[in-house]
């Protein structure tokens, strides 16, 4: 008989197994989503976690096999698509922008924490190891964060990272204002202010991009990062919470910073990486993780506040308009279109405002693709509050500048370009509405 420890999801179980018996240990302090629990079965060779549901002592579908002597992942099923569970691995955070990746929050910070020679470029995290007394250890966060300094980086220069972005940025204005002499003249305008930032990307299996606001939360978080993260942090921890309604209502922080925190939840993912190594520089590599998850929550709690019934309407024909991820409840989206007027989302819960008549308080564009009309919203208040640029020419500068980009990445797809046209136009319109409401 032998004694090992298992460090699993910040709890350490001792387990008692023969050599040659299967031992059963129910994990329920493992952390799991809410309303679930994981059930650990411990052999000779193998450790096998299923996860089970709290209401009906039902085993779900989802299950990691891991070899006890390698540490490695030998089998798993990361999604049960009935009960609307995905997971990347036991104690990891799946990656909210993209759930459909099955990728965990960890990897991406660790990737962050080599491009900044914080970690090997060939340090791989298994799940499963033992550690010098020759004890059983679950790798965590909390594993990756002690190899790495808790304080800030003084070898590393914020300013180096803002000077590499804005040559990244002049390099994408050179090569993509080109394309038509109609939109050249504006995005050179603007884009020379600092209002677009756009930088051209490429991600692996989605192909070129360009991505927006790339330089603007960098240079808030350099002038006040203390705030900043604290802006971050009111949007992340609350819940359902309608973005725009607190970029409007949040009056006890500074309107620039919150504009700065909205930016970050427009899908543009370089800006993210950037953002979380600025905090490692000037605030540590444990503000930075936290930083992290602040950022993930954004994106599920934006997505969790239109997934009620009650927020959301079917609209079968856009189904064809996007892709099919193969996860039937995140293709569901796909059909959905969410009511975005300003007077019942932001002026009903800031104001109590209700109206006698339905008239502008149902304005409906399709979920899948919301971000451009965030984005549009916030280009448009930059516009007219850093620019000065008169109201009547800003609705038009915001879909011809949002319509030139997404023409270089997205093509002339028809319905594409119209949706993103309604997303443009929309945004613009409603930001100008709600400035009066700026506090």
């Amino acid at each position: 008989m032998r004694w090992m420890s298992a460090f699993l999801g910040g709890f350490v179980l001792f387990l008692n197994f023969e050599e040659t018996a299967l031992a059963s240990v129910h994990a329920n302090d493992l952390e799991a989503p809410e309303g679930y629990f994981w059930s650990e079965t411990i052999t000779k060779d193998q450790i096998h976690l299923e996860l089970w549901s709290r209401l009906n002592r039902q085993k779900t579908k989802i299950q990691f096999v891991y070899d006890v002597h390698s540490g490695t992942l030998i089998s798993s099923t990361k999604m049960d698509d009935q009960l609307k569970l995905l997971l990347p691995a036991p104690g990891e955070h799946l990656w909210s922008a993209h759930p459909e990746k099955f990728e965990s929050v960890e990897n991406h910070f660790r990737k962050l924490l080599k491009d900044l020679q914080l970690l090997e470029p060939k340090t791989t995290e298994k799940v499963l190891s033992l550690d010098d007394e020759g004890q059983f250890r679950y790798r965590n966060a909390d594993d990756l964060l002690e190899q790495v300094p808790a304080t800030p980086v003084p070898n590393l220069n914020l300013q180096e990272i803002i000077n590499s972005v804005q040559r990244q940025i002049t390099t994408t204005e050179q090569k993509w204002t080109q394309f038509s002499s109609g939109v050249a003249d504006i995005q050179s305008l603007v884009s020379a202010l600092d209002v677009i930032e756009p930088i051209e990307t490429e991600f692996p299996g989605d192909g070129r991009q360009i991505e927006a606001f790339n330089l603007f939360p960098l240079v808030e978080l350099e002038k006040d990062g203390e705030t900043m993260l604290r802006a971050l942090s009111s949007l992340a921890q609350t819940p359902k919470r309608y973005p725009l309604e607190w970029l409007i209502g949040e009056s006890s922080l500074p309107f620039h910073t919150r504009l700065a925190i909205l930016m970050l939840l427009t899908h543009n993912h370089q800006i993210e990486e950037n953002f979380t190594k600025a905090v490692v520089i000037q605030f540590g590599v444990r503000s930075a993780w936290k930083t992290f998850l602040d950022l993930n929550s954004l994106y599920k709690n934006e997505r969790d506040f239109w997934t009620p019934k009650s927020q959301h309407q079917i609209r079968n024909d856009l189904e064809s308009f996007y892709p099919s991820f193969g996860i039937s409840f995140l293709d569901e989206t796909r059909t959905w279109e969410i009511n975005i007027a300003y007077k019942q989302r932001i002026l009903g819960p800031l104001y109590g405002f209700h109206s006698l008549t339905r008239q502008n308080i149902e304005v409906f564009l399709p979920y899948r693709q919301i971000y451009h009309y965030y984005g549009a919203f916030v280009l448009a208040l930059r516009l007219k509050e850093d620019l000065g640029i008169p109201d009547v020419f800003i609705p038009k500068m915001a879909e011809l500048l949002g319509m030139g980009y997404k023409l270089k990445t997205a093509g002339s797809d028809a319905n594409q370009l119209h949706l993103m046209q309604a997303y443009y136009l929309q945004g613009a319109h409603d930001a100008l509405a709600m400035s009066r409401f700026i506090r």
